[in-house]
């Protein structure tokens, strides 16, 4: 149970506004959001004494905060052009932290504080074209491109006690390519394979380019069946990859 000195779920306090407009211009379908969060947490460690002051026993307890602010912003337009479906997303996100951790007291009763900040921003573009890519036997082949360019940039800075004030930054870009389609290869109601229901094969094949890492490929190939029009069964194998976050690799650590 929490005591006076200790506790074992920090308070908790969380705060978000946020707005969406969405509207039809000219046959386009746009949409644009936007939203800012502040969450903050505050905890007991338990209790920090110093029997050594020349003014007699020093008692504190132990505080540990912290404070995120995230704020978002996206917009997205989608459109009809012949029988492609075609859409363009623009996505931009700011995060905010700060964080603060009582250690104890130093030699002269001083509380000493490990302080850490951090920052991350991350922006992408993402185009897509949705649409029959071919013509079967059993239905049409429906594909969808996907082509994205993202920055990353994550700046940090800990000022532990006792040591250099310590501060890095990270930018990172990826490139993506992605191309995924459905293939038909029974359809009951064309009368291509009945007896096996509807059946289509599907499969997806993704590039990211990552800046100071390489290149990553992620494929997945699967099977959907209907048997009936009531059951559905579907099979994947996926090999997925990717990189570290830019979190990861750089985020400060934080002393509890």
């Amino acid at each position: 149970p929490d005591s006076s000195y200790y506790t074992l779920l920090p308070d908790k306090t969380d705060t978000k506004v946020a707005a969406t407009v969405s509207r039809s211009i000219l046959g386009v379908s746009s949409s644009f959001e936007a939203s800012y969060d502040v969450a903050s947490t505050r905890s007991l460690q338990g209790l920090a004494t110093d029997t050594s002051s020349v003014t007699g026993e020093i008692e504190r307890p132990l505080d540990v905060s912290s404070a995120v602010r995230t704020s978002r912003v996206a917009m997205q337009l989608t459109g009809l052009l012949h029988d492609v479906v075609w859409g363009t997303t623009v996505y931009y996100m700011h995060v905010a932290s700060r964080s603060t951790s009582d250690l104890g007291f130093d030699s002269v009763d001083d509380m000493l504080i490990d302080r850490t900040e951090s920052a991350f921003n991350i922006g992408s573009l993402q185009l897509s074209l949705s649409g029959p890519a071919a013509s079967l036997p059993a239905g049409p082949v429906i594909a969808n491109f996907k082509f994205g360019l993202q920055y990353q940039g994550y700046g940090t800075r800990d000022a532990e006690p006792g040591a250099a004030l310590t501060a890095s930054n990270l930018v990172r870009t990826v490139r993506s390519t992605n191309v995924n389609a459905s293939v038909p290869i029974a359809n009951r109601d064309r009368g291509i394979l009945p007896a096996l229901g509807e059946i289509s094969g599907t499969f997806s094949a993704s590039l990211d380019s990552v800046s100071d890492f390489g290149n990553l490929f992620s494929g997945s190939v699967g099977l959907d069946w209907h048997p009936v029009k009531k059951l559905h069964l579907d099979a994947i194998d996926t090999d997925h990859r990717t990189a570290p976050t830019v979190q990861q690799l750089r985020a400060p650590p934080i002393y509890t």
